[in-house]
């Protein structure tokens, strides 16, 4: 009402009521009416417009009189271009969402990394060279000297899946095999159970 002695003080008890009602309703972009205008001059609107900016001095301000029909079209123009940018970027949020929704992201753990292993034939030297983390620290504390510890390697490369892998990409029984730089065959034609 633009009758109030104190507009900015109305405006602020509105806000703390919504505040109370729907904290996320101040943080909408917002429109000022300032309501029956028909009766006072230009000087006195244009003061209670300046405390209003005070405290709103982002918001649109417009000074309307439903009886004299004064200002509605405006204001209503206003708040349809504003609920319609409000609906354009809330489409453009949810499409974002949706579109974010789509991907699955599949990340390995950090212990899955260090299970990881690759496997490469070098066809220059005629074996084949594993690589990873978990598997090189297990070639690395193994006797390649003691025939046991050799084959407890062996079979961690079967249930690791690694010596299912040599045989996929054409390893033999005799091939050579590289870890961490210890060569050894896929698997021994010397052992006996």
């Amino acid at each position: 009402d633009i009758y109030e002695e104190n507009p900015d003080e109305q405006y602020k008890i509105i806000c703390e009521e919504l505040k109370k009602y729907q904290p996320e309703l101040l943080e909408r972009p917002e429109i000022i009416a300032l309501t029956k205008a028909e009766g006072m001059d230009a000087e006195m609107i244009d003061f209670q417009i300046s405390k209003l900016r005070k405290v709103a001095n982002s918001s649109q301000i417009f000074v309307i009189s439903s009886s004299a029909h004064q200002g509605l079209k405006e204001v209503l123009r206003a708040l349809r271009k504003q609920v319609e940018d409000f609906r354009n970027s809330q489409s453009e949020i949810d499409a974002n969402e949706e579109e974010n929704e789509d991907i699955a992201v599949i990340s390995l753990s950090q212990d899955e990394i260090n299970k990881a292993w690759t496997v490469n034939f070098n066809e220059e030297e005629n074996i084949f060279e594993v690589y990873g983390e978990k598997i090189e620290k297990f070639a690395r504390r193994t006797n390649f000297m003691n025939i046991h510890g050799v084959n407890r390697l062996r079979d961690i490369l079967r249930k690791m899946g690694i010596e299912h892998e040599l045989r996929r990409m054409g390893a033999e029984n005799s091939s050579i095999i590289s870890i961490s730089g210890n060569q050894f065959e896929l698997v021994d034609s010397n052992w006996e159970d």
